[in-house]
């Protein structure tokens, strides 16, 4: 910029003199002339409101300078006020130079081009001798503003200023104050006259606290500075005092001095004070509390420099030395030591803003050249420390020359430099692993006057690589640019160190060499690259497989003032060859002007596509081309063919006001690509520009007519792109979804993205068959940038059968500051929730995630809910998964899964606190354990199980890949809560392994009765099979009456669609069976079953009935399982059944069940221990319910011992359903019965109470309830309807008994008949009818009472009502006896007429006399009868006698006058009754009785004495 002005100073002073008339015409051409020699590259200039540029006064409404980063300096209202004509004098005298503004918000970018270097030699002081003098009366600034980027922070302050420069003499005085909130002022007075070299400086500066000086400085607090600088005389005898204070207290203070001698002018410097508190208070061991500085030398009138003394020293700082230059600048004695290390050895933290420290330093440099031309320098490092270098030690040794003329003048000089690094380490690692620890330089320079300097034999060495070679520094003539001639080379035997550094996954080795020239003043070239890389890869399979075995890169590139040419480039291997160059010419170059346009191609050649990509078996070719027109518009061209017909091409213009570029591409099959996928794809559309705008627009089609568009500007101040694409069918591309009705339909994509405000925003939505909808939207950049996304599907169970409701997803991804974070939310049916969240830019990446349900019952068959929480986190070798929570059971998970390189390690633990709620026979927690892990592939596993009443099983091996081998074992401690009746331990143990790539199991188990299992197979493949063998050596615990071993044996194998499977059965009491057949995978069965197996067997079921015996079967099973499948016989024979409920049984069983078509043909026999026949037959159908159709016919003596004996047959139906509404009916014909009156009590004692079981064990309790007991003693109550619980049957039944049923005992001796009809049901039978009294009597106390009045009946039980009553008559009362009550509880009362108390009455009734009229003995014998007819008496003598007789009637009787009769009486046929009387004397009467009808009855009797009667009596009830 600088050389732009004196140009335009000389042009606006002419401007007055040749062309002041023409002021208005020429105001426009002196801005443009301005701007246009002020603008450059990378500078531009505005000027506006330029007014008066030919007029003593010139104001400028603003003026900014920018560079590519935009405005750095801008002046608002300047004004220049001056005299124009002076300057025609050679003076530039301006009255007043103002600006209400002047702002700098930062330094400008470095001006293209270099600089020429700065002149090597010294000078004296002296103020330029301008051609002009110079007179500024007033520089005024109102605002002068410094941004923070300049000076560390922003700064505003006022100017006022003058200057003065007439002759090589001057004087300038400033004065500032700031403005921005900051005390501060800056006076600056300094004044210096040629003549007698007087200079006078007056400097002072004042900042409060937080000043610029002390931000600069970086002072710890930011002090208030103070700064003075005062001096005044002539040069040869001038001082200036120097103070610097901070606070308010001095800091620094000393003098300069300069005084003129015979050799020049001798100079002192000496300053020093205490600074700690200028520093932060950890530079303290550096600078302690005392720094001086003292320097003594003369600048000699020559040109040379003396320096005698230098002494600079802080607390850890030594430097001292003298040095001595000559008038040319070289050196002609140097003897300069320094040191930095703390008195106590320890590390120093140095002054630096990186805060450095070591632990020692040196530094010598000697040079005598009147003892000798040699030179040497040393320094050396220990324990280095940065915030980006660590250094353990280092040192920098360099020797060399300098070899002068016989006048003292250097001709040449040498240098032999030597550098090592050892225990080098970076806080990058990418640089540390580039470097490695240790790092070593060695070179050879020499310079000869006239000539280049030349850096030669140049290594520099680290492990691993080489930089060698040599390079010619030649500025050595004035007319030409400085040249750089380099000859260097590279060998790095490993590029995997500079995979940090380059991000990209490096590997193989390369060599490197250039050549050529380098003038970085001109910015010229010419230079020449080869490269030799051995197996280099990227990392990229399609690059590594190009770049396999050796590869070489040529390049010969220059620049001149012509342009920039790539003459040639090549890079080739066996497999590539890529070609081209490039002639990029500069637009005020010779050729171009002689219409030459710059160019550039390039050729690829891939001999084998396969290396890229196996579908691509050819060779692809690609040709690009790019030419200049001749407006300098670049057009080009792009063509590549690949096998399979793949092209691609583009071409049009690439540059100027309307680029527009055509492309297209085009793979006609995709099949080899995505295999299944039929049809092709195609491409096409172009990109084009408008106004500076870039837009797109293209098409494509492919596969299932699926289409898509782009289209819409990219570039501008609007960029909006609309996007499209549709698929007609998804079960095209899908054709698993055909059979998902729901997703049968096109889905769609429709968005938009689009630049808002400087970020871009995306719209779109997708919509799929099922109302399936996705919808994202939100900015996708700047600091706001968040993508939120929702998605629904309306129906689940359009997708899984059963699950009901709607699923949605929302969520987002958003920025957070630097970093993106991620939300996500999925709502489903039955209340599921799954949360994930994330920092998706957090090193190591990190998920946080929830899942729950509240009832995962409709999902599965377990009870309760699923909540569990987790986090997976990234690692350097893959990803960890953490997760803990609750399920099902309220079990506990605690897992963790471990991704490292892909093969997971899974490790999961927890418990079931009750494993009750798992199945109802466990107590107790249950506790897993497992651990999977992947190696080689395959998935070892480890898992363990224990808990729940000693309950463990473990699984330990291999569980995938061919090599799959599990063993697993499994103990119980007793089986008993789940086997009722076995006690004992169970233990299992086997394998589950793969042999010949199918899965086969072996198995070994032991549990109670010592039982045995040993099982084997193939359980996978075309042809599983397995066998096994059961043995129980004792079933007798299991069947109490059958003892012995059993034994199962068998195979099964499948053969095509079926298991041919064979078994035998062997057992105790000639236990065999047999099953050989076929089991269909389709569920069907072709089975035969034969063998016997013991009755036994059922009574567990039967209990406490018992069966004993053997059953034979012979059964074949074909069809689909059940009943009606099974065909063939079961018969038994010579079977037994014991029922103790009712003291009886059944023997000689005889049964044949003939199965067909889903009946069983029954007919059994059987004979009851108590007498008798009984006859079963008739068909049950083998379906639901049982229907049956069964005959029962019987002639049997039933009997209970306690309750009654009596002679019964008959024929029965039973037809219906077995399992409940089965009707029975029929008639039941009692030949002949004998009631028994029970006694009471068992004991003299009466009754046994009731027993309470505490704690009674299972088997205690069993008996319990087969005994009808319950453990507190009382009977088991039936249901509500009086039944059982069991199947319920209709009634129908009548039971005739004509007569001979007799009801004996407590003094009864009665006989009844009649008829009794049965309906209703088994659980509420209804009775109609009874049995009426034919005869009897009650004998008490001696007397005999005929019984009037007598009926059995049935009150809605079974169990026979009777009420019997007796009436005699006394002197006093008419008197009853009433005997009534359920024959198992019948209770005695007396009635009379008149009614008295029951004591009067049993009086009255036996002894003719009141109750207190009676004697001891009467009252006794009165005591007992009551007993008897309470049930506590045995029927007497007679009964017992009548009994052993086979009498129906026993009897002793006497009469009014006390005479004794004995008689006795039976039927001698159903309607005959006889009885024979004999009295005390010996006389005999019999009595015959013939029941004609029920209703008609002849009674004759005959006496010894040959008496006799006849009468015919009829009888009706009402």
């Amino acid at each position: 910029m600088k050389r732009h002005l004196l140009p335009l100073a000389l042009l606006a002073a002419a401007s007055p003199v040749f062309a002041q008339d023409e002021e208005d015409r020429d105001r426009g051409f002196i801005v443009g002339l301005i701007e246009d020699n002020l603008n450059s590259p990378g500078l531009t200039v505005r000027l506006n409101g330029f007014e008066g540029a030919l007029s003593s006064t010139a104001s400028i409404e603003s003026l900014t300078v920018a560079d590519e980063e935009g405005v750095w300096l801008r002046l608002e209202d300047v004004v220049l006020d001056w005299n124009r004509s002076a300057l025609l004098r050679g003076r530039l005298e301006v009255e007043e130079l103002s600006a209400a503004l002047i702002a700098v918000e930062r330094a400008p970018l470095p001006a293209e081009g270099v600089d020429a270097l700065p002149d090597a030699g010294a000078s004296g002081f002296s103020l330029p001798d301008l051609p002009v003098s110079v007179e500024i009366e007033a520089l005024r600034a109102e605002r002068i503003e410094l941004g923070a980027p300049l000076i560390g922070q922003d700064l505003a302050l006022t100017l006022e200023a003058s200057a003065r420069l007439v002759d090589g003499s001057g004087a300038a005085t400033i004065e500032a104050q700031r403005l921005d909130g900051v005390n501060g002022t800056f006076s600056i007075a300094a004044s210096y006259e040629a003549d007698g070299q007087v200079l006078s400086l007056d400097l002072d500066i004042s900042e409060a606290e937080g000043g610029v000086a002390a931000s600069l400085l970086q002072l710890p607090g930011a002090p208030a500075i103070d700064l003075s600088v005062q001096g005044d005389g002539p040069l040869d005898d001038f001082a200036a005092d120097i103070v610097v204070a901070s606070d308010g207290a001095e800091r620094l203070a000393g003098d300069v001095t300069l005084t003129g001698v015979d050799s020049g002018r001798q100079f002192e410097v000496d300053l020093g004070g205490d600074v700690t508190s200028l520093f932060a208070p950890r530079y303290q061991a550096f600078f302690g509390d005392d720094v001086a500085l003292v320097a003594r030398g003369i600048q000699q009138a020559e040109g040379g420099l003396v320096l005698d003394t230098l002494d600079l020293r802080t607390q850890a700082l030594s430097l001292t030395g003298a040095a001595r230059l000559g008038a040319n600048g070289w050196p002609e004695f140097l003897d300069i030591a320094g040191v930095i290390e703390a008195e106590d050895g320890t590390t120093v933290l140095l002054p630096t803003s990186d805060n450095s420290q070591l632990r020692r330093a040196d530094l010598t440099l000697r040079h005598d050249a009147s003892v000798s031309d040699t030179w040497a320098l040393d320094l050396s490092v220990l324990d280095y420390r940065s915030p980006a270098v660590t250094l353990g030690d280092g040192e920098i040794e360099a020797t060399g020359v300098l070899s002068r003329d016989a006048d003292g003048v250097v001709e040449t000089a040498t240098a032999g430099i030597g550098a090592v690094l050892n225990a080098l380490d970076f806080t990058d690692p990418a640089i540390a692993q580039a470097a490695g620890p240790r790092i070593s330089l060695e070179s050879d320079i020499a310079w000869t006057a006239g000539q280049p300097v030349r850096l030669t034999d140049l290594i520099l060495r680290g492990p691993g690589y080489a930089l060698t070679g040599g390079v010619d520094v030649d500025g050595t003539d004035p007319e030409q640019p400085l040249t750089l001639r380099v000859d260097l080379g590279a060998a790095i035997e490993d590029l995997a160190r500079l995979v940090a550094l380059s991000g990209q996954n490096l590997s193989g080795a390369a060599n490197a060499g250039v050549t050529g020239a380098i003038e970085p003043v001109a910015g010229t070239f010419d230079l020449n690259l080869q490269a030799v890389t051995q197996d280099l890869a990227l990392d990229i399979a399609q690059a590594d497989a190009l770049l396999e075995g050796e590869t070489t890169l040529a390049i010969a590139t220059r620049r001149t003032v012509d342009g920039t040419f790539v003459d040639s480039l090549r890079l080739s291997n066996d497999h590539l060859t890529t070609s081209g160059s490039v002639r990029l010419l500069s637009e005020d170059s010779p050729p171009y002007l002689q219409g030459e346009r710059s160019n550039a191609d390039l050729t690829v050649r891939i001999e084998d596509g396969t290396r890229i990509d196996p579908r691509l078996d050819g060779a692809i070719d690609l040709a690009v081309q790019a030419d200049q027109t001749e407006d300098g518009i670049w057009q080009g061209t792009l063509d590549a063919l690949a096998p399979e017909g793949i092209t691609v091409s583009a071409s049009g213009t690439l540059t100027g006001e309307t680029p527009d570029v055509q492309f297209s591409a085009t793979v006609p099959q995709i099949e080899p690509f995505a295999s299944g996928i039929p049809g092709g794809v195609a491409v096409s559309g172009r990109a084009f520009s408008t106004g500076g705008v870039w837009s797109l627009d293209a098409d494509a089609s492919g596969p299932y007519d699926l289409t898509a568009t782009v289209n819409g500007p990219v570039t501008g101040p609007a960029p909006k792109i609309d996007f499209t694409a549709d698929l007609p069918d998804l079960t095209a591309p899908v054709p698993a979804l055909a059979d998902i009705e729901a997703m049968n339909g096109p889905v769609a994509l429709r968005g938009t993205l689009a630049q808002i405000g400087g970020q871009w925003d995306i719209d779109a939505a997708v919509d799929a068959p099922a109302g399936i909808t996705l919808r994202t939207k939100g900015p996708l950049t700047g600091a706001d940038a968040r993508i939120e996304f929702a998605g629904t599907v309306p129906q689940v169970s359009d997708f899984v059968a059963g699950i009901e409701g709607r699923l949605d997803l929302d969520g987002a991804v958003a920025k957070q500051g630097e970093d993106w974070t991620a939300d996500v939310d999925l709502r489903g049916p039955y209340n599921a929730r799954v949360t994930a969240q994330s920092v998706l830019t957090q090193s190591p990446l990190a998920v946080d995630f929830t899942a729950d349900i509240d009832d995962l019952s409709p999902l599965a068959p377990v009870p309760g809910g699923l909540s569990v929480t987790g986090r997976a986190v990234q690692t350097d070798t893959g990803v960890t998964i953490d997760v803990d929570g609750t399920g099902p059971y309220a079990a506990t998970i605690d897992a963790t899964v471990d991704l490292v390189d892909g093969a997971p390690t899974i490790v999961a633990r927890g418990q079931i606190p009750d494993a009750g709620r798992l199945a109802p026979q466990l107590r107790g927690p249950l506790n897993y354990d497992v651990t999977a892990r992947q190696v080689d592939g395959q998935f070892e596993v480890s898992a363990d199980v224990d808990g729940a009443q000693a309950i463990s099983a473990s699984v330990d091996g291999v569980a995938t890949g061919p090599d799959a081998d599990l063993d697993f074992r499994l103990n119980v401690g007793n089986v008993a809560p789940f086997a009722p009746g076995l006690s004992g331990a169970l233990r299992a143990t086997g394998r589950v392994f793969q042999q010949g790539g199918n899965w086969a199991v072996d198995v070994d188990a032991g549990g109670p009765l010592g039982a045995t299992l040993v099982a084997n197979g193939v359980l996978t493949g075309p042809a599983p099979q397995a066998e096994f063998t059961l043995a129980v050596p004792d079933i007798g615990p299991l069947v109490p009456d059958i003892s012995g071993p059993l034994r199962v044996a068998g195979t099964a194998q499948q053969r095509g669609e079926a298991w041919a499977i064979d078994i035998d059965l062997g057992g105790p009491a000639g236990t065999t069976a047999t099953v050989v057949g076929d089991v269909r995978t389709d569920g069907t069965l072709n089975l035969s079953v034969d063998g016997s197996a013991p009755l036994g067997l059922a009574n567990g079921a039967l209990a406490p009935r018992r069966l004993a015996g053997v059953a034979r079967f012979d059964l074949d099973v074909n069809g689909a399982p059940g009943l009606d499948a099974v065909t063939g016989t079961i018969t038994t024979s010579d079977a037994a059944l014991s029922i103790p409920s009712i003291q009886n049984g059944l023997e000689n069983i005889d049964a044949t069940v003939q199965l067909r078509g889903g009946t069983a043909q029954v007919a059994l026999t059987a004979s009851p221990q108590s007498g008798g026949r009984i006859a079963v037959e008739g068909p049950v159908a083998l379906s639901d319910g049982f229907d049956a159709n069964l005959g029962v016919d019987f002639d049997i003596e039933l009997e209970d011992p306690s309750l009654y004996t009596a002679d019964v047959d008959g024929t029965l139906r039973i037809a219906g359903p077995l399992t409940g509404g089965a009707n029975i009916s029929g008639a039941i014909t009692i030949d002949g019965a004998e009631i028994s009156v029970p006694s009471s009590g068992l004991t003299a004692i009466g009754d046994l109470p009731s027993i309470e079981h505490i704690r009674s064990p299972r088997p205690v309790q069993r008996t319990l309830a087969r005994a009808g007991q319950t453990v507190d003693g009382s009977e088991a109550v039936a249901d509500e309807n009086g039944g059982g619980g069991g199947p319920v049957y209709g009634l129908d039944l009548t039971i005739n008994a004509p007569g001979r049923i007799f009801i004996r005992g407590r003094g009864l001796d009665a006989e009844l008949g009649g008829t009794l009809r049965l309906s209703g049901t088994t659980a509420n039978p209804i009775t109609a009818g009874g049995f009426e009294l034919v005869r009897g009597r009650l004998d008490i106390l001696e007397q005999r009472f005929d019984l009037d009045e007598g009926r059995v009946s049935f009150q809605g039980g079974l169990t026979p009502y009777i009420r019997l009553v007796a009436v005699t008559q006394t002197d006093t009362i008419e008197a009853a006896i009433v005997v009534e009550g359920p024959a198992d509880a019948i209770e005695v009362t007396f009635e009379s007429t008149p009614d008295v108390p029951q004591e009067e009455i049993v009086a009255q009734i036996f002894f003719g006399r009141g109750l207190d009229q009676l004697s001891p003995l009467q009252a006794l014998q009165l005591a007992n009868s009551i007993a008897v007819l309470a049930g506590r008496g045995s029927g007497g003598l007679l009964d017992n006698l009548r009994g052993s007789a086979g009498l129906d009637d026993l009897d002793v009787t006497t009469d009014e006058n006390g005479n004794v009769a004995l008689r006795a009486g039976k039927y001698v046929s159903d309607n005959v009754y006889t009885d024979v009387q004999i009295n005390q004397d010996g006389e005999a009467t019999i009595s015959l009785n013939l029941d004609v009808t029920p209703n008609l009855t002849v009674r004759g009797s005959a006496g010894a004495e040959g008496s006799g009667s006849l009468g015919l009596f009829y009888e009706k009830d009402y």
